[in-house]
């Protein structure tokens, strides 16, 4: 890292000394910000990265025709309905956009929370990830929560705050209450209720892994963190760039354990890779003896490297994907959408595979 980087993060742990977290949040993350931006280049061109820094707005009416978006998704696009919600829990109120695909009876019926990462949104998110022509194939209800400036000034999901890393309060408990809102409107079995979230919605998609086990059957951590790993900005920092001193939470739901699939790139600047690994150490611990394979391949462009644990039955319980040469990007995105990599594996197909596979 260059001395402006250093410089940078020394100020704004200067500015946490001083109590004023919200300038030192805007500084930490625009400094993070822009040394990917100077750093990741190098991992490979500019066509192969294909990045897209602009994210799009909400839709201003209340169903928004999936059909416009679909020369962003290409030949497949999505045919459900897009709909702009609210939901109350306690004293705040969520927006979310949630998607409903076209009935289809022979699959049953699964729900997937999205949880966008910093500076995105959900339309951004869903165009990014592709997750909603998924959700066609695969008869999954998609909502993509809405964090607010007026809760994270660069609408990051707080989980580097004590106050959102515990069970029954805070972000957790407004995302579970709201999974659970879905789940009994649309009849879901809590068996294939799921989470799945990129960098700070990685982070509150572990988080959600860790408090609320018995809502969630499993998740996805995109360049997310552990739980714990981080208790304020200045830990925050730390644990993003790997050096994090704290000793990151373990599950607190017993014997009920939440699967978890996690990719990474080996070459992210923003958060360290180090950091999947230690959500995959903490996660082996929790959940036993299990029996553990690797695979390396190559796929669509990008050398990965695969770690697969499996129960007694064989089922997958914890994978683990190294994408190298990678960066913070969501692997197998749609261009249309913000930090996004077309090489690489389909982030959203294997992690629905994953959800499904029981």
């Amino acid at each position: 890292m260059n001395s402006s980087f250093h410089k940078s993060a020394r100020q704004a742990l200067s500015l946490v000394g001083s109590k004023k977290l919200v300038e030192a949040t805007e500084l930490l993350l625009k400094t993070l910000s822009t040394h990917k931006a100077e750093a990741e280049p190098s991992v490979g061109s500019r066509d192969e990265m294909r990045f897209s820094h602009s994210p799009l707005p909400l839709p201003e009416t209340a169903i928004e025709p999936v059909e416009r978006l679909g020369k962003a998704f290409g030949k497949r696009s999505a045919v459900g309905t897009f709909t702009s919600r609210g939901f109350q829990h306690a004293e705040r109120h969520l927006d979310y956009m949630l998607y409903i695909p076209p009935p289809k009876p022979a699959r049953e019926q699964s729900l997937i929370l999205m949880l966008h990462g910093c500076t995105q949104n959900p339309t951004d998110f869903a165009l990014g990830t592709r997750m909603n022509i998924l959700a066609d194939e695969f008869n999954i209800i998609v909502a993509y929560p809405l964090q607010p400036q007026s809760a994270n000034s660069l609408g990051c999901w707080n989980w580097f705050d004590l106050r959102h890393q515990q069970p029954g309060s805070g972000e957790p408990a407004m995302l579970s209450a709201l999974a659970e809102k879905l789940t009994e409107e649309f009849n879901i079995p809590k068996r294939r209720v799921f989470a799945a979230g990129l960098s700070a919605g990685g982070a509150m998609a572990e988080i959600l892994a860790s408090t609320y086990p018995q809502q969630f059957a499993a998740v996805g951590v995109h360049s997310g963190l552990p739980r714990g790993a981080a208790t304020s900005l200045a830990s925050a920092f730390q644990a993003m760039n790997g050096s994090s001193k704290l000793e990151p939470a373990s599950a607190s739901g017993g014997t009920v354990i939440t699967r978890r699939i996690m990719f990474h790139g080996s070459a992210d600047v923003t958060v360290h890779p180090s950091n999947s690994e230690r959500i995959v150490n903490i996660a082996c611990q929790s959940a036993g003896k299990l029996k553990h394979s690797e695979f390396h391949k190559k796929m669509n462009g990008r050398d990965v490297a695969c770690t697969v644990f499996q129960n007694e039955k064989g089922y997958p319980v914890i994978e683990h994907w190294l994408v190298k040469g990678g960066g913070h990007t969501w692997f197998g995105g749609d261009k249309s959408g913000s930090y996004t990599d077309l090489k690489g594996p389909g982030a959203s197909r294997e992690m629905v595979r994953f959800f499904l596979h029981k």
